[in-house]
């Protein structure tokens, strides 16, 4: 049985749709229907984020996995290289409304700005790749 990928998820759209309209950077790194290998099925989840004008969609190109099979499974937020949020929990409904999921909120301290650069680092030596369907 495959998974579907996630729809957009009302809340979550609402508020990356607030944050980017008050000039927040949002970068969002999704897995690919190709990248998840057959476990997805349905629409790409990028799909879940295109009407969300000025968020940027990245993901990570089958290409740079280092064995096939190697998947994106990270969850987790920054936000001014101050608050981390890590969690277990897809941002779906189903991650949000029905599942039992675990996370945890750091604010302040050194491993958000470590965790935001490792990101921005992966961006800028393509690892992420930015999303071209949006």
């Amino acid at each position: 049985m495959t998974r579907r990928p996630p729809t957009s998820y009302a809340p979550l759209t609402a508020a990356l749709t607030e944050a980017v309209a008050r000039g927040v950077t949002v970068d969002i790194v999704v897995e690919t229907l190709e990248g998840a290998g057959g476990l997805l099925s349905g629409r790409e989840p990028a799909d879940a984020f295109s009407r969300i004008p000025g968020l940027r969609l990245w993901h990570w190109p089958t290409g740079q996995r280092p064995t096939p099979g190697s998947r994106l499974h990270a969850k987790l937020a920054v936000a001014d290289d101050r608050i981390l949020f890590l969690s277990s929990a897809n941002l779906t409904a189903a991650g949000a409304e029905r599942n039992i999921e675990a996370g945890v909120v750091l604010n302040g301290g050194p491993m958000p700005g470590r965790i935001a650069d490792h990101i921005r680092e992966l961006q800028r030596r393509g690892v992420l790749a930015r999303w071209p369907g949006v």
